[in-house]
């Protein structure tokens, strides 16, 4: 996959490498162009470092870079869109390479703007977005906050990881479309008394991994997410929960696969006290644990497939596999407990049904959750 990356003058100019090294990290090839403006701001060095290639800036180096680079990507982002860019290219414009090449691509763009609030919400600007989406051009639209002018208000460039997010839906191939996906993520906790509690070092990032592929992928994704999961996009569904009971009944309807990567915490409290009770209070009346819920047990019945997952520090891979396949599970997925918590990176090993598995090894979640659903998609198409 090869991804554009067009950047036109503003001072949201200096986020822009960091969007590249998370494309970068995800082996997708980036080409870069500069507007006159963006190198007013940020000078190519900053991106070729990156890219290990020249940057583009100038429509007469070559007189057909704007077609031999529209037709060599698969997205173009530009990245940030200024109310200058977004004007004249609805106004068919183009006397530059960027918007030559805007103007040449027939599909895939993603336009990320950043601006004054007001030059936001300027009926001109507003007319022109609207006149672009109806040509086609797609829009992540800028979040709201301190802008670098001083004021507050909607005109700041997106989170990077959002845009990245957005970037890998418009670069993946809709093969879970029309399908419903569910996703638990993330620890549970169990409130003891109202400041002390039971949980576990999970992060969220697996499940989050597998919520975000399936959804780029096209599945409709309901993301059941403990304390901690990352944000994640507006096309996501989500519901954030903190005990395994709110995950437990949070899980309504039915779905073609069931993702559930959650750790739940194994036991509450069957008599939560009110307040923080001493120390010494806690230690005389000791504390009674009662056993929670199976989250994938208790819910097996509303999917059509069961990816159940399994961190262990006894025992063998397979004894762990085996352990959730007796819940009703189709997949399973294992980690030990060594290495799973808190890591971008991650060792698993991957079985069917038939306790055929695969083992990948150091491998970043997000990549991991693109592998496990194409695997499971191709099996099940």
């Amino acid at each position: 996959m090869k991804v554009l990356i067009g950047v036109a003058g503003s001072i949201a100019s200096y986020r822009t490498p960091e969007l590249l090294k998370h494309l970068l990290d995800m082996g997708i090839d980036v080409e870069v162009v500069l507007t006159r403006g963006a190198e007013k701001f940020i000078g190519p060095a900053s991106f070729e470092g990156l890219i290990g290639k020249k940057v583009h800036s100038s429509l007469w180096e070559d007189p057909m870079a704007h077609i031999h680079l529209e037709r060599s990507c698969d997205l173009v982002i530009v990245c940030p869109a200024t109310a200058h860019l977004i004007s004249k290219l609805n106004s068919g414009l183009a006397d530059d390479l960027l918007t030559n090449i805007l103007l040449a691509k027939t599909n895939n763009v993603l336009l990320v703007p950043a601006m004054n609030t007001n030059m936001w919400n300027n009926p001109s600007i507003i007319n022109n977005v609207k006149d672009l989406k109806n040509k086609g051009f797609s829009f992540l639209n800028p979040d709201e906050g301190l802008l670098a002018c001083g004021e507050y208000g909607v005109g700041r460039l997106p989170k990077i990881d959002m845009i990245f997010y957005e970037a890998l839906f418009h670069l993946e191939k809709k093969t879970f479309k029309n399908k419903k996906v569910l996703v638990t993520a993330g620890p549970t906790r169990e409130f003891i008394d109202d400041v002390r509690f039971l949980s576990n070092p999970s992060t969220g990032k697996m499940g989050f991994a597998f919520a975000l592929n399936a959804w780029a992928k096209g599945a409709e994704v309901t993301l059941i997410a403990g304390p901690g999961t990352p944000n994640s996009p507006n096309g996501i569904h989500r519901i954030d929960v903190e005990s395994a009971k709110e995950m437990k009944d949070s899980i309504d309807g039915s779905y073609d696969y069931g993702f559930f990567t959650a750790a739940v915490t194994d036991f509450s409290l069957g008599d939560r006290k009110k307040g923080k009770p001493s120390k010494e209070d806690w230690l005389k009346d000791g504390i009674a644990l009662e056993r929670n819920p199976d989250v994938l047990y208790s819910n097996a019945a509303k999917f059509n497939k069961i990816i159940g997952f399994s961190v262990y520090s006894q025992g063998t891979s397979l004894n762990a596999a085996q352990k959730v396949f007796k819940k009703g599970a189709d997949y399973v997925v294992t980690n030990n407990v060594s290495n799973c918590f808190g890591h971008s990176d991650t060792d698993i090993e991957f079985f069917d049904s038939k306790l055929n598995s695969e083992e990948f090894k150091e491998v970043d979640k997000i990549t991991l959750g693109r592998k496990i659903l194409d695997i499971i998609g191709d099996e099940n198409d």
